[in-house]
This record gives structure tokens, sequence and C-alpha cells, in this order.
């Protein structure tokens, strides 16, 4: 990271632009654009470096909440490429996805529930169709080839494909139990309760279905975390602490059982060689686990524990995982589990969730801010 931090902000409505230039103890402040009058620049001096870069945060974030934008195309890795204000109010939902190089982000309307936007690299906005009422939104897989996005939507998981009007339901809510989702090629895999459901979306044909109980961690939470091998052949469930179940879908048999110390099972993901499978507790150590598929046993090398994780993403090459530790991002190299470069999460309080858009990491932060970072 540059010790100069220079940022510019732009107010696409007016024109107006806004930039800092933190320089040590101090902060350089330019105001110039349509209705600005001439460029006007002055300096304020803080009481040390600490102090000038979180005046600049303040100032920066109080202005994107105005409506101003973050776009900075030549940035250097770990720097913002893009910021915008996505929302006001934090319901907990952060879903991120990568749909055709745009951030699917959330935006909560207390008296209509989520709507769903992309973010492009410039930060303009394009709304997507209506969700059902008062729904939020966990989770979203895009599925490039069909143009479809599934989102996780509360109990239930809903698609909607380019062209169509509105999202459309796979199955029906689940009464009490989360659905899990994620994707491999054209098939999907998600809980309708009882069962777990491999359902190929190019065919219509449900491939698996497969009684599934849920447990309820420390009698309070639901769990059901799922996910397909890259292939598609195999589908795994943890829908119990410490056990993940795997089955073949082809045959519906169930080929392995994998047991260790973790608890509740939030994420779950093969690379994609399918060589290794991440997965990733709430509560305890809130690890970031790592195993060989197959041996189905843990690496030798493993992420630290830190104890504040709260979000994790594979890079579509399966060379890099990129690990949010409250205000921060590792980018750990898969090979060998080793970071290659840390950096802060701009714009919030305790918990992002991200997704590879592009060439850039897509971000969503508690605070109500959409990014696009920098990684090469």
């Amino acid at each position: 990271m540059p010790s100069v931090r220079t940022r510019e902000l732009q107010d696409p409505q007016t024109g107006q632009r806004w930039s800092t230039t933190c320089d040590g103890p101090s902060v350089g402040v330019r105001t110039s654009g349509p209705g600005a009058g001439k460029p006007r620049d002055r300096t304020k001096p803080l009481a040390d470096e600490a102090a000038a870069l979180q005046w600049a945060y303040k100032e920066e974030w109080a202005r994107i909440k105005k409506g101003f934008i973050l776009n900075h195309p030549q940035a250097l890795p770990g720097e913002p490429r893009m910021h915008r204000h996505r929302c006001t109010g934090y319901t907990g939902a952060l879903p991120v996805a990568d749909v055709a190089g745009q951030l699917l982000g959330n935006c909560y309307r207390p008296d209509e529930g989520d709507h769903l936007l992309l973010f492009d690299a410039d930060g303009q906005v394009t709304p997507l169709p209506k969700l059902p009422h008062q729904c939020l939104v966990w989770q979203a897989c895009c599925v490039p080839s069909l143009q479809t996005l599934l989102v996780r939507a509360d109990r239930q998981v809903l698609a909607w494909t380019q062209g169509d009007t509105g999202f459309k339901a796979l199955a029906p809510s689940n009464g009490h139990t989360p659905s899990g989702l994620a994707v491999a090629g054209t098939r999907v895999v998600f809980y309708a309760e009882p069962a777990l459901v491999v359902r190929d979306l190019a065919s219509g044909q449900t491939l698996f279905s497969q009684a599934v109980t849920s447990e309820k961690y420390g009698g309070h939470s639901p769990q059901m975390a799922v996910t397909l091998s890259p292939d598609g052949a195999t589908v795994a469930c943890c829908a119990k602490a410490g056990e993940i179940l795997f089955w073949d879908v082809a045959s519906a048999r169930q080929t392995a059982t994998l047991k260790a110390d973790f608890l509740m099972v939030t994420d779950m993901a093969y690379t994609p060689d399918g060589r290794h499978l991440f997965v990733s507790e709430q509560y305890g150590a809130c690890r970031t686990l790592c195993f060989d598929a197959g041996a189905w046993a843990l690496r030798t090398h493993q992420l630290p524990v830190t104890g504040n994780r709260s979000s994790w993403a594979l890079s579509p090459d399966g060379q890099t995982i990129a690990v949010a530790d409250r205000r921060h991002i590792d980018l750990f190299d898969v090979a060998t589990l080793q970071s290659r470069l840390r950096f802060p999460v701009e714009h919030c309080v305790k918990r992002c969730e991200m997704a590879w858009v592009g060439p850039w990491l897509g971000v969503q932060t508690d605070l109500g801010c959409a990014s696009l970072y920098a990684v090469t």
C-alpha cells in the first residue's frame, strides 16, 4: 500500500468532485466541478497520520452516503476500485455474487424488504426485478451459461433468468430450516424440507433427492450447509455439528462421512480442481478449515485462527482465497495457505461479505457500502 493515500469522489448528479490526499499528519482537500466555482484547495492538519486517515475516512463516507461515488480505475492491489452507498439499515443479510462482471448487492427497505442491485466497475447501478414482499436475501449464486441468478431468500431458493419479469421459487418455503444453496455448472443443490435436492436447471430434471434432518446447534440454530463438487457428481451436506455427509448424485449412494471437531458449519466449497474442501464454522474459534478431498484429512497447513472471521471467497481459478477478519482482508495462496496481501476493508463496522467479480474482489459491508477492490 502506498504511504500517500489519495481518493477522489464524484457526485454523478452534479458532477462535483471532492478529493483528499493523506500524507503524514495532514490531509489535502480539493473541491472542484460544476457548482463549485474554481477548484478550492485547503490543508487540514491533524495530530498524527492515524488521525489524518480517520478524518479522511469519516468525511469520505459522509459524502458517499449523499450519493458521491469513488471511481478509481488505476487502483493498486489492496486499494478500492469503486465505492458506492447501497442502503441504510443493517439486517445481517449481505448477499454477493458476480453477475456478468457486475457486483450483486442488496438494498433493504423497511416497508418492502430486500431489493437486489447490480453495481458495475464505475459504480453505476441496475435494479433487478422485485422479490417477494418482506423477504431478506442471504446468499446468491449465478449460472452464467443460463444467464440465471439463484438466491436464498429466507427459507427458500428463488431463480431469475435474464428476460424474465420476476423471480420464481424452485420449491415451497421451508417451515423452520433455512435452505442451503450451491451450484456447479447447470446443477443446483438446495434444501427443500425434508429433502436435500439436486436439480439440473438446463433440463429441469431432479437428479437427486435425499431426506436429511437438520439439527439445531445449541438448541437454537438450524444447520444446513451444502455444496457440490466442481463436476456436479457429488453432493455434500452438513446438518449436524462435526459431521459432513457425501452422496453420489447419480446413484444416490452415500460415499463418505467426514467427522472432525468443527462446530456449526455455515459455508462449504470445493476448490475448482476438486482437490480441497474449505469448511467454515460459526461459534467457537470461527475457523475456516481446509480438507484434502478423498482422504478427508485436514491439510498440514491451515489458515490462521483469529476468532473474528466473517467471510471468505475462493477465486474462480482456485489459486487464491480471500478471508475477511473484521476490518481487514487477507489474500491467501491456496497451495500454501500463506498470506500474500493484506489490506483494510473501508467503511465497515465489523462484518462484510465477498465475491470475486471479474478481476476485482466485490465487498458489501455492514455499514451499507458496496465496493470493488483491486487484487492484482
